[in-house]
Formats: structure tokens, sequence, C-alpha cells
């Protein structure tokens, strides 16, 4: 079964990247953590859950929520709390709601806006910085695989592997954030 979805996925994601006049074989589909559950991701954690360890000094960009995937994101695991971020991924491009969506984009992110913040993981392995003496949930960009597409860049996939990102309630809070710093 998992194949068949699978391959049903980079069907859809195939279409998608024709159908955005992407050359042809340029970008494969990033695929998500198989070991991250998505609830905590597609939900939100308020704050870590003590106690806190410090882990390095990260890249951290900008992003929100893209209303319309993400609603669908939300719909799937709650019909389903026990999926990892690819089968979550998998479920939006060749499950029931695979015609609803065209892109399986739930977060963007200004890739072009970054500041360097030190990431700590919590007892639950969730990861947090503190931006402005408040914790914020911080994600990390090759986990989340095609769940996260870029804005502000000539193409949905120009995002840094290795960076991470933080959510604002929306794209106009993320581009004052963005306009502040």
């Amino acid at each position: 079964m998992k194949k068949k979805m699978l391959s049903g996925a980079e069907k859809k994601w195939t279409d998608f990247l024709n159908s955005a006049g992407f050359v042809k074989n340029e970008h494969k589909l990033r695929l998500p953590s198989r070991f991250k559950s998505s609830v905590p991701w597609v939900k939100g954690v308020p704050s870590p859950v003590l106690p806190v360890k410090m882990m390095s000094n990260i890249t951290v960009h900008d992003g929100w929520g893209n209303p319309h995937a993400l609603k669908i994101a939300e719909k799937i695991i709650s019909e389903h709390q026990d999926l990892s971020l690819r089968d979550l991924l998998e479920e939006m491009l060749a499950g029931k709601y695979s015609s609803e969506i065209c892109y399986p984009y739930v977060w963007w992110v200004f890739p072009n806006h970054k500041r360097t913040r030190s990431m700590y993981e919590d007892a639950l392995g969730m990861t947090f910085v503190k931006l402005d003496n408040l914790w914020q949930q911080v994600y990390p960009i090759h986990s989340m695989g095609a769940l996260v597409g870029a804005q502000g860049t000539e193409s949905y996939e120009d995002l840094p592997k290795g960076g991470y990102f933080v959510l604002w309630d929306n794209e106009d809070q993320a581009r004052k954030h963005n306009d502040s710093k």
C-alpha cells in the first residue's frame, strides 16, 4: 500500500512541477521525515516541556501557514493521529483530499531573511528558539520536506536545506516581522 501511495504522490508532484513551469526533472519530491509525528508540527507546540537543552546555533527564517493546505493537513491528522510527516505528505498528494490541493506546501518561508539563534530541544524532542524573549517552535526545513515552500524567490523550491523557520500567525505578520529586523 505504501509503495502505491508514494508513486501516486510522486505523480501528483510531477504534475504540479509541469503545471508550474519547472524544468522537467529539475526538482525531486523532497520527502519529509518518516520518524517525526505530524501532529505537533501541524498543530504547533506553545512552549517547551522542561528541561530544555541547548543544541547549537542555527539559521532561522520567518514563515507562516498556507491556510488552505493547513486546513487539509489538520483534517488528515484529525482522522489519523499516528501519521508521520512523510505519511502526511503522501496523504495530501495521493490520499482522500488530494483532489482539493495542487501542491502540498503547508508552510511558506522567506528564505532571504534570516537570523542566527541558539536552538533548544525540550524533553519531548521538539525544537525551539527564543525570539524577543519568547519561546518559538522552530521547524527544520529538511525534516518538513515538500510540506514547506519558499516565497519571495524565483521558485517555491529555493529553500536552504539546512535552515529552520519559525511560524507567525499569517503572511502580513511574517512580513512585518521581516521588515522590522
